[in-house]
């Protein structure tokens, strides 16, 4: 067997097996913001895809594809879930916002990174694996829109400091669910580079930047986090 391939699959497997205990452990948690049957349904398929990808049933990248898919899914039945336990649990919801510049950035960074397959798609280099993996970073851009343009929650009376808070935590949601959307296309191109006899320079360019978009996306989301973080903590 092919050395890479073997390597593929055993990090594929072992992907799918950690994905199935810590989402069917997540499913067991009585939170209402958390979708648990969307959990369970990614714990069965993250041993379907393990077992599948072993025992060479499935491609390792054709198998990264559908656990991508149920994942993302995953995001969005929970943000789903979340939105109706806020409309539950809270009377007063600010108006909608439309997106800040910046979060406005990263979602538009996020739909862009599904271009980066393009060349795998025309090329056929797994196609279908490659479609999968592209509409899973689209819909990861969308959700990181839904949650930028989010009505604004408010809890306790001071409104200035529940906004800081909202603007904080929303402000990092959106550049990880961004940064996800660029990392899903990454991987995927790690796992068909690996095993292209040639790779072209287009993609070898498309691979090394979406990794270093994928860095700034995960860095400049944690580091506005945490401003935002200080200033709610010292709003008066």
């Amino acid at each position: 067997m092919n050395s890479v391939i073997f390597l593929e699959q055993i990090t594929v497997a072992a992907v799918a097996v950690l994905a199935a205990i810590l989402y069917g452990r997540s499913a067991m948690r009585t939170d209402p913001e958390q979708s648990a049957p969307a959990r369970y349904v990614v714990a069965l398929v993250g041993v379907l895809m393990a077992v599948s990808v072993l025992l060479g049933w499935l491609a390792p990248v054709l198998s990264y594809a559908v656990l991508c898919l149920t994942i993302v899914s995953v995001y969005a039945a929970d943000l789903n879930a979340e939105e109706r336990a806020h409309r539950r649990r809270v009377a007063s919801l600010a108006p909608r916002p439309v997106a800040a510049a910046i979060p406005a950035l990263w979602v538009a960074t996020a739909a862009a990174s599904s271009l980066m397959l393009v060349p795998y798609v025309l090329l056929g280099e797994q196609q279908i694996a490659a479609l999968i993996v592209g509409l899973c970073s689209l819909a990861m851009a969308a959700i990181a829109w839904r949650l930028a343009t989010a009505p604004v929650l408010i809890v306790g009376e001071d409104a200035v400091a529940a906004r800081a808070r909202d603007r904080a935590r929303r402000e990092l949601r959106v550049s990880l669910a961004a940064a996800t959307a660029v990392a899903i296309a990454f991987v995927f191109m790690s796992f068909v580079n690996a095993q292209l006899p040639v790779v072209l320079p287009v993609q070898r360019v498309l691979h090394a930047l979406s990794v270093a978009v994928w860095v700034v996306l995960w860095a400049w989301g944690w580091w506005r986090y945490r401003r935002f973080s200080r200033a709610a903590r010292c709003a008066p």
